[in-house]
Formats: structure tokens, C-alpha cells, sequence
């Protein structure tokens, strides 16, 4: 049901008494505050604004699944970050955001500690699960992030890994303590296609496919 044409009748009108009811300022003005508050308002017909966004109820029905960091917006995820004491870097892909908030609070008992700094590291890394931290005698308060990345990064790609990592580490590690970062690539990679059905095909060191070479000489 529309009012003139063009905009809805607000439901507010019954609580009204009927002396009140009449003319349609006293609508539009019901409508604007119907339509936030409750949101239960049809769209208006071709020609008038555009349709209000969802009322606050409606929201406030779902607000449970805002403090969830699985289920929040996107948008919320940096606020919600705020209620755990952290902060997100804007190269993190939207998993990573929702995992680290979702496991940073159980992480702060193990921070300052190699166990500590490793979790944060698998975690805001799921695509580098070679991690490792060393430890020597010597020096004093030193250790040493070890970390695999694969040989197909980019330089951009490469980059961005180290500034994750060492924005980590120096959030979890003791501000005393000092450590160096040892990038390891894949020195050899062969890429194999076997079928099953034709053992003739696919990589066999050997058979079809020599590692290293012997120099040819020649008897004069």
C-alpha cells in the first residue's frame, strides 16, 4: 500500500489516534524513522529514492554473529581485532584475518617464547608450512627464523613474505632478544606426470632421466 503514488504507508499510523492519522507529512515522517529502526519498509515505486538499508533490530537480532570471527563481516574484522588487544596487516588475505583473531588470545600465554613466535608464524603463513626457530648458545639472546618458501615466488611475492615475517616476530619476541631470517629455496624441483596406464611415461632416474654428467673424453 502506497500513500500519493510513491511512498509506502507506514505501519506506525495504527498506534496513532485517528485524528493524527490524517495527511501525509505525519507518514513520511514515520516512515523515516519505521524504516531505521525496524527496516520493514517496501522498497518505493519506480521514481523515489532508493530503498533504506536494513533496520537496526534486525541487526541487533544478529549481533551475536559479529563478536564470532568466523562468521563477522569482513569490514569488522579490524574492530574486532581491537577487542583482543591485536592488529591485522592489510597484506593478509581474509582467512588469515579470521584465523588469527579466532587463536590469538590462547597465543599470548606462549608469547615470548619460540613455541609462541613458530604458532603465530604457521598461522599467519598457511602457505609456508616449512618453519622452524633455532636457538644457539652463542650469542646471548639470539635465535634464528628458518623458513622454506617455494622457488615460484615473485620478487613482490617474495618481499611481502619477509615483511610478514619480521612484522611478526617483532610483535611476539622479547624486546631484548635479537634473531636473523634464513630464507631456504628448493634446490631441485622435478616435476612428474605418471599414467598409470603407460609405465613408460613419467620420470625415472636411470631409466629415462640422468641427474649430474660424466665429461666425454677421446682417444687420439
Amino acid at each position: 500500500m502506497t500513500n500519493n503514488g510513491r511512498l509506502p504507508v507506514s505501519t506506525w499510523l495504527r498506534y496513532l489516534p485517528a485524528v493524527l492519522r490524517e495527511g501525509a507529512f505525519i507518514n513520511a515522517f514515520l516512515l523515516g524513522f519505521e524504516a531505521t529502526l525496524s527496516g520493514r519498509v517496501p522498497p518505493p515505486e519506480e521514481g523515489a529514492p532508493s530503498p533504506m538499508p536494513e533496520g537496526l533490530d534486525v541487526l541487533l537480532d544478529a549481533i551475536s554473529t559479529y563478536f564470532d570471527p568466523d562468521e563477522t563481516p569482513a569490514d569488522f574484522l579490524p574492530w574486532l581485532a581491537q577487542w583482543v588487544a591485536t592488529s591485522l596487516r592489510d597484506d593478509w588475505s581474509e582467512s588469515t584475518r579470521r584465523a588469527f583473531i579466532a587463536s590469538i588470545v590462547p597465543l599470548y600465554s606462549q608469547r615470548g617464547t619460540l613455541p609462541g613466535i613458530k604458532n603465530a608464524l604457521q598461522l599467519c603463513l598457511p602457505e609456508n608450512d616449512g618453519v622452524e626457530l633455532v636457538e644457539p648458545d652463542e650469542p646471548p639472546h639470539y635465535f634464528e627464523v628458518h623458513l622454506s618458501v617455494p622457488s615460484r615466488e615473485s620478487d613482490v611475492l617474495l618481499q611481502s613474505t619477509i615483511r610478514k615475517v619480521e612484522s611478526i616476530v617483532d610483535q611476539q619476541k622479547p624486546a631484548h632478544t635479537f634473531y636473523r631470517l634464513f630464507l631456504y629455496y628448493p634446490s631441485l624441483q622435478v616435476f612428474d606426470e605418471p599414467d598409470p596406464k603407460d609405465l613408460e611415461k613419467g620420470i625415472y632416474v636411470g631409466r629415462n632421466t640422468i641427474l649430474g654428467s660424466v665429461p666425454l673424453t677421446s682417444k687420439s
